[in-house]
């Protein structure tokens, strides 16, 4: 049952959240590209710390998202894990598309880490202020 509905705008969020994501992986490496030479020049793992905070806020409105519902915080942790798992498969995948990009599994690796470090920071919110997370969740 649930105890509040998700508001549109978190909705939305994730999508952009998503698109932001999605849209780093279309920057190819091989043709040119006016105003983003600064993020060519940047070593590949430094590049992909980036990805941490962006996987850090979808793991967080992911589970704002999910919050409402009756489900344990287990079930709710598991479907941010396996939801960003899910996208980071999809990211690599695309990837391997982009002339000059490749896919690895470093890069899971640090979109994990993301994930961690959102549900970490998601669940210490939520313990320390209850009802700003009902309020930031519900419409």
């Amino acid at each position: 049952m649930l105890e509040c509905v998700p508001s549109k705008p978190k909705t939305f969020a994730l999508i952009v959240c998503l698109l932001m994501i999605f849209s780093t992986s279309l920057i190819s490496a091989d043709l040119d590209t006016m105003g983003f030479e600064f993020l060519l020049e940047m070593k590949a793992h430094l590049f992909n710390l980036i990805h941490i905070p962006l996987f850090m806020v979808l793991a967080i409105i992911w589970l704002q998202i999910v919050r409402p519902y009756s489900l344990s915080a287990w079930k709710k942790i598991s479907s941010a894990l396996l939801f960003s798992i899910f996208i980071s498969i999809v990211y690599e995948l695309i990837q391997m598309a982009i002339p000059g990009r490749s896919a690895s599994s470093i890069d899971i690796g640090y979109n994990l880490l993301g994930v961690l470090v959102g549900i970490f920071a998601y669940y210490k919110l939520e313990r320390a202020k209850p009802s700003l997370m009902r309020r930031l969740v519900c419409q």
